[in-house]
């Protein structure tokens, strides 16, 4: 598939004069990850996926990966002289190390997980680094990917060597390697998430290498991260929202005497790094650079590139759709790449593109008739829903349609995603402000809800699930219930509105989801875990396929092979006659007794007239 895109080719940045701290809007050049060097002198940082260096003071700065990959998260040898990075340019994230002034850069990981480095070895020899790999076999912890391990890799490659089977991100060794700091992860939450308080947040923590011993540094409520050693390694630098927005803060190595150095508001510091009593972070898109007893200096930077490519290129995607739907005769397919929606066929190598946004669309759906598309778009702020539909009768395919229109669904101020057609084509079944499911019928634009808000909780895009039934009439959803947040059931509601309260199919008390009609309506199938191994240390279990049934017939036809189905068939068609002719004897009975009695009597009023 070919897709054009555009390039600029040409970039000139120079960071915001604003005063640190006033909270006054500033140019955002995004310049991320700053790490300082060990003399204080240089400062390399991420921009545009790529890594560039900058003198302290700020100036022009110099490219040091000019790489079509992304590039973040650069660290400082102990001696100056190498820079150890992540880089996707062969799929995910790996370890690279490359010589501090620029230069070609060596591959040190080669796991299919992410890796992220935090620094150096106290010998200068390995680089550690954070991954979800494989926790140790004795480990008690939930397997999964927002829980890492540490790691450390020598610079020479081999085999990587686990530090700690427990998550330790931003690692960082004092100078004889005898201690390390680090924050912990408690469970799932997006990093970049403000204001959070709960049991999850981050914690700064402190090891003693040689015993194993650890000591959580701080215990407040909201997020406490990036901690940093000071020159003389009796204190920790870290950020914290202890006092509203991330701040930089100080405290004693043991973890008392909080002291609050830097006073920004209304967008978090980010990223700390240090050299001593050195400081680097990121405010608002711009790098700052202070000294531990100093008022922190925004560094003017400078970047000046040539584009890596040309205004328009042409590239080949065989991967990344985030969404996709099969047309009805089964000759195309709609999909998702990179936010735009297109269309392929099935037996040609033709593909068209429907939608042409600078924002992002998402979720499509094929109508019924083949005829038409329906997805979710992020316009004018706010998600809605559209429609593509195939404007010529003589074209019958999206693939090979010079003519489509596009219309809007439902535009509102609230979000309004995830569209699915009814097999009838008349409605489309949405989220309305991501957690309330509503149907729109397409032709007089009435949209009930029909399942209430309050029944689920969306933890993250995509993660609310409903299904159509084949007679358009039902949906079949996941909820909430009894109140448990994360613990789903089954449920179905009524397509039409008329009662928004989830009747309640599976009651198991485990999570039943995702649930899909089958048997022409009749059946429900679904994963449940309420059967599966179950973990020990936190959420996880294995997940089973159910099957419900709607009708007794469904169910027979399911556990009855052919045979049995059709002597059922037969004996319950027999037992039915069988009822029935008792009914019909009864009934030629009494209608043979009433015509005795009308003959006798009938007779008795002819001997009484003869008399």
């Amino acid at each position: 598939m070919l897709i054009a895109s555009t390039a600029v080719a040409a970039v000139v940045l120079s960071g915001s004069l604003a005063n640190a701290g006033t909270g006054e809007d500033v140019s955002s050049n995004w310049f991320r990850t700053p790490a300082i060097s060990p003399n204080g002198r240089t400062i390399v940082f991420a921009h545009g996926g790529d890594l560039y260096s900058v003198a302290s003071r700020g100036g022009r700065a110099v490219p040091l990966t000019i790489h079509g990959a992304y590039e973040t998260r650069p660290v400082w040898s102990r001696d100056g002289k190498h820079i150890a990075f992540a880089s996707d340019r062969n799929g995910n994230f790996d370890v690279y190390v490359m010589p501090a002034g620029g230069g070609e850069a060596t591959r040190l990981t080669y796991h299919s997980a992410g890796d992220m480095p935090s620094g150096f070895s106290a010998d200068g020899k390995s680089v550690i680094f954070e991954s979800s790999r494989l926790d140790d076999v004795e480990s008690a912890l939930f397997p999964s990917g927002a829980l890492s391990e540490l790691y450390e890799v020598s610079l020479d490659g081999g085999t990587p060597r686990m530090l700690l089977t427990t998550p330790a991100l931003h690692a960082r060794l004092d100078g004889d390697g005898g201690r390390m700091l680090y924050h912990d992860v408690k469970g799932f939450e997006n990093e970049l998430r403000k204001h959070h308080t709960s049991s999850v947040t981050r914690d700064v923590w402190l090891q003693d290498i040689e015993s194993g011993a650890l000591t959580m540094l701080t215990d407040y409520e909201g997020e406490d991260r990036h901690p940093m050693w000071s020159a003389d390694e009796e204190s920790v630098y870290f950020l914290s929202e202890r006092a509203g927005d991330f701040n930089v803060f100080k405290m004693d190595a043991d973890g008392g005497d909080v002291q609050q150095l830097t006073e920004f508001e209304h967008h978090p510091v980010r990223d700390l790094s240090g050299a001593g009593d050195q400081l680097v972070f990121s405010w608002h898109g711009d790098i700052y650079h202070m000294a531990a007893d100093g008022e922190p200096q925004m560094v003017p930077i400078q970047i000046a590139i040539d584009g890596r490519a040309s205004a328009v290129r042409t590239s080949t995607q065989r991967g990344g759709a985030t969404g996709f739907s099969v047309s009805p005769n089964g000759k195309e397919i709609a999909f998702v790449v990179r936010g735009e929606v297109f269309v392929t066929s099935i037996d040609f190598s033709t593909t068209r593109r429907v939608t042409n946004t600078p924002e992002q669309e998402r979720s499509v759906d094929f109508a019924p008739d083949g005829r038409s598309i329906v997805y979710a778009s992020e316009r004018g702020g706010s998600w809605g829903i559209y429609e593509s539909t195939l404007a010529d009768d003589d074209e019958l395919y999206f693939f090979s349609a010079t003519k489509i229109e596009e219309k809007p669904l439902m535009k509102t101020v609230a979000e309004a995603f995830e569209p699915k057609y009814s097999p009838d084509g008349k409605k489309v079944a949405f989220l309305h402000n991501r957690t309330t499911l509503r149907v729109l019928d397409i032709e007089s634009g009435d949209a009930p809800t029909v399942l209430k808000g309050d029944t689920f909780y969306s933890y993250s895009d995509g993660d609310h699930w409903f299904s159509w039934s084949p007679d358009s009439e039902w949906l079949a959803v996941d909820f909430y219930n009894r109140g448990r947040a994360f613990v789903t059931e089954v449920g179905l509601v009524p397509a039409d509105g008329s009662n928004p309260e989830p009747v309640d199919l599976s009651k198991s008390g485990y999570t039943d989801a995702n649930a899909r009609w089958a048997m022409g309506g009749e059946a429900l199938i679904y994963a449940s875990d309420r059967y599966g191994e179950r973990s020990h240390g936190s959420w996880g279990a294995e997940y089973d396929v159910m099957g419900l049934f709607l009708t007794q017939d469904a169910f027979d036809r399911f556990r009855l092979s052919k045979e049995e189905y059709e002597l059922q068939k037969e004996l319950e068609k027999k037992r039915k006659e069988d009822k029935d002719e008792p009914a019909e004897e009864a009934n030629a009975e009494d209608s043979e007794g009433a015509e005795v009695a009308e003959t006798e009597e009938e007779s008795v009023e002819e001997a009484e007239d003869k008399g």
